[in-house]
């Protein structure tokens, strides 16, 4: 049986072949595999995490185990948008990034760490007051980081 039928017997109460295998193998497992830095699979997306994650169960023969990290616009409903910017840069290649909202100008409370061998680390802001109005201050380089999605204002 493959994956996919063994799965769907068990969903209508039938015997498989096996018992099927699916264990929580998250995101580090299909990263890894990749053998490359972390920000190529999260930021750039080469490749896509879904599809490492694909990969990763081929690989390791196992029946299921899937998990979804951006759901993007699922309504149609997003009426402002973020975009993702690199705002600082570390020698050993990891940077971070913090998103701006292009309709009102105001940047996110919130910074992402990206790092080679680790997936991405989300830090905030305790308060409104602590959070500077644009990022890193004294940084004048803010590159835009092509192929994040949009987020709406406020999010």
């Amino acid at each position: 049986m493959t994956p996919r039928e063994r799965l769907l017997a068990v969903l209508h109460g039938e015997v498989p072949d096996r018992v099927p295998v699916c264990p929580d193998i998250s995101n580090m497992v299909p990263a890894r595999r990749t053998s490359k830095p972390f920000w190529d699979i999260y930021v750039h997306k080469n490749p896509p995490l879904w599809k490492a994650h694909i990969e990763a169960l081929k690989h390791y023969d196992l029946d299921g185990g899937f998990e979804l990290y951006e759901f993007g616009d699922l309504y149609g409903d997003l009426d402002s948008h973020w975009t993702s910017y690199i705002v600082h840069r570390y020698e050993d290649g990891s940077f971070v990034t913090q998103s701006r909202c292009e309709e009102t100008g105001e940047w996110s409370q919130h910074v992402v760490v990206h790092t080679a061998g680790n997936p991405p680390a989300t830090g905030s802001c305790r308060s409104r007051s602590a959070c500077p109005r644009s990022p890193w201050p004294g940084r004048r380089s803010r590159v835009s980081v092509s192929g994040l999605p949009a987020l709406s204002c406020g999010s």
